[in-house]
């Protein structure tokens, strides 16, 4: 084999392996990454949902998620509001803090007082989630406005 053709075996190699780290690159670009968070804000618990894509991603459902129990922000009790849902630009996010009448709902109490997800549906049918979080502090002071708003109520753990 003589040095010519050892170099054009070497740059069709060199050449080849470009080709396939362009098209891995681009593959990965397009690629829809969603990032989701359940995390204690000032106001209270929030969940922020932050699109890392290129591209336009669409929220059709949600909710939060632990061993206590499910609860839709998507359904019939709109946890959160309707903030999170709908297109999120690329590059952008979304934050929503759980409001003042959600807070007065026993079961996100319960929710809660142990480790909970947020998770999210896009159009694509994929699910994303939270790693798991929990805030024992905001389900006492939960606990506490119930019990003053109804004294009547049964008292929690």
């Amino acid at each position: 084999m003589t040095a010519s053709a050892i170099l054009a075996v070497y740059a069709s190699v060199v050449a080849t392996g470009a080709l396939g780290w362009q098209v891995a690159a681009e593959v990965l670009r397009r690629r829809t990454h969603v990032v989701v968070r359940f995390e204690e804000g000032l106001l209270g618990p929030r969940v922020s949902i932050v699109n890392k894509s290129e591209h336009a991603v669409r929220v059709v459902e949600g909710g939060v998620r632990s061993k206590a129990g499910d609860i839709s922000f998507g359904g019939t009790h709109t946890v959160f509001g309707s903030q999170l849902l709908g297109e999120i630009p690329p590059r952008d996010a979304r934050f929503a803090r759980l409001g003042d009448d959600d807070l007065l709902l026993g079961p996100i109490a319960d929710l809660l007082a142990v480790p909970t997800t947020a998770w999210v549906r896009l159009s694509t049918g994929e699910v994303v989630q939270s790693p798991a979080m929990s805030f024992e502090a905001w389900s006492r002071l939960i606990q506490a406005g119930i019990q003053e708003a109804d004294p009547d109520s049964p008292s929690g753990p």
